[in-house]
């Protein structure tokens, strides 16, 4: 059984609480998670198994938004130390960093929504973010939401049309 058999098990037995547990360890920075991965097949999980589009997406809204907001209150309490621990923890850091800074100074909230979709550098934005006090609502409501919607419709659409 591959591992997406596997989550699709759990999914089926543990019901949605897995879905929001994924999307919440993906915020996290968790290890071989990737919403690029998951919101898509997300998607194809809600359209083969009749889940209601409208539910999962609020629930994956909701489990990313308080994995950010875990990384942003990290960022916002403890700052540059925070940043300095992670950029000498994991040296190849630095570079995705220095982007997140030079993007979020020059273009502001926009650079926060470009952040979102730069691979790479999303992983990060949230602790950034929360260093430099960026605002709440732009960074989690606009990048979150546009970026979950977009690609768990991709996987439901895909679904769909594969299916006709």
């Amino acid at each position: 059984m591959d591992n997406y058999q596997l989550i699709i098990q759990y999914i089926l037995k543990y019901g949605t609480a897995v879905i929001f547990l994924l999307l919440f360890l993906e915020q996290l920075n968790f290890p071989g998670l990737a919403s690029s991965i998951l919101m898509p097949a997300i998607g194809v999980f809600v359209a083969k198994y009749e889940y209601s589009f409208i539910y999962v997406f609020i629930l994956t809204l909701v489990a990313a938004i308080l994995g950010s907001l875990t990384l942003y209150y990290l960022g916002y309490f403890i700052g540059n130390p925070m940043i300095n621990w992670v950029k000498n923890r994991f040296p190849k850091s630095k570079e995705t960093i220095d982007k997140i800074l030079m993007y979020t100074n020059k273009y502001g909230s926009n650079g926060v929504l470009l952040c979102r979709f730069i691979p790479g550098v999303r992983t990060l934005v949230s602790l950034v973010c929360g260093s430099v006090k960026e605002s709440l609502i732009e960074f989690l409501i606009i990048g979150i939401g546009i970026w979950n919607l977009a690609l768990m419709l991709s996987g439901y659409l895909t679904i769909n049309l594969i299916n006709r």
